[in-house]
């Protein structure tokens, strides 16, 4: 299975595509300056790197490049997104509702999304990135659905926190957030 995997932040989007089967990287890259003037993208593979400078005013348009890089005749490592057997997307917080990487659903989004202010500056980024994602990739499957080989990407999050949301309730009370509901 070839995985994609999105790393976005406030104003860039980081990628990989890895082959499962194989245990290897295929392609990585990064998209910068996401919403500021001279936005570009550094592609690495098949032992290359090239870099393009394209507008990428937002987060959609930063995942139309990584798509038209990773899919290139030349430089791309895959026919069509048709061959992505999954795609991931880092999110910074899950806050306690999400402990573990899920599957993305509607709930799942809105779940991140009332847990922004762990993460002001990524958190956005991060949401920005999925539902782009899902735009440009609009066949994608958002959820388990059935288990047969039908097209669509399956899309889950890593969450970046998960190790502190195993700590003790006191340990995590040492470091409070602003406004967080657990400061005591």
């Amino acid at each position: 299975m070839v995985i994609l995997t999105l790393n976005c932040g406030s104003s860039s989007a980081k990628y990989q595509v890895y082959d499962w089967d194989k245990k290897e990287v295929m392609a990585n890259g990064v998209v910068e300056r996401i919403g500021i003037d001279g936005s570009c993208i550094t592609h690495k593979a098949k032992g290359k790197k090239t870099e393009i400078e394209s507008p990428c005013p937002t987060h959609k348009e930063a995942i139309e490049l990584i798509i038209k890089e990773i899919t290139d005749p030349e430089v791309g490592v895959i026919k069509s997104m048709d061959e992505i057997g999954a795609v991931g997307h880092r999110v910074l917080h899950g806050g306690e509702k999400f402990t573990k990487s899920v599957l993305i659903t509607p709930e799942v989004l809105d779940g991140f999304r009332e847990v922004v202010d762990l993460g002001p500056l990524h958190m956005p980024a991060n949401i920005m990135g999925i539902e782009a994602a899902q735009k440009v990739m609009a066949h994608a499957r958002q959820h388990h659905g059935n288990r047969s080989r039908a097209k669509g990407h399956a899309q889950c999050s890593a969450l970046c926190d998960h190790g502190h949301s195993l700590a003790p309730d006191d340990a995590r009370r040492n470091f409070p957030i602003r406004d967080s509901p657990r400061m005591v």
